[in-house]
């Protein structure tokens, strides 16, 4: 895939704390929404809970972005979106909502429907974070185009 392929490419961006502890963001849904709406007073925000699915917190910003989020375990998504919108949204639960100490992982629809491993988001600013996106990006649809997935 090019790059300019990669960073055009648009799918569901998943982040969230480890397996190996899926509480330690200590997420709460009601200070994520709070954040959101002190951030853009126009955000959209939307509480549902059920049987099946737990508490969820569904929320909109910005032009077109829209995202969800769930704790226990603790992980926020953003719905069709690029590598670029995916890193800055990454920085921005690292700031405002992941503990400084805790860890992030990431993954990606496709992946994540084949049940492939999440990887560990780095540290660092967006385009550090964009740039292990896009190279993840790129090596789940190789693994596609071999027929691996």
């Amino acid at each position: 895939m090019s790059d300019a392929a990669a960073n055009k490419y648009r799918t569901l961006f998943m982040f969230g704390a480890p397996k190996a502890s899926p509480r330690s963001w200590e997420l709460s849904l009601n200070r994520l929404g709070e954040t959101l709406r002190a951030q853009d007073p126009e955000v959209f925000l939307n509480r549902d809970s059920g049987a099946i699915v737990g508490d969820m917190l569904t929320f909109g910003f910005g032009e077109s972005l829209e995202g969800l989020s769930q704790s226990d375990p603790d992980w926020a998504a953003l719905r069709d979106c690029t590598a670029e919108d995916a890193a800055e949204f990454a920085i921005w639960l690292r700031r405002y909502i992941v503990p400084e100490a805790a860890e992030i992982e990431f993954n990606i629809s496709p992946a994540a429907e084949v049940d492939l491993p999440n990887r560990l988001l780095p540290r660092g600013d967006a385009a550090t974070v964009k740039q292990a996106l896009l190279a993840y990006i790129e090596d789940v649809l190789a693994a596609q185009e071999r027929g691996d997935m």
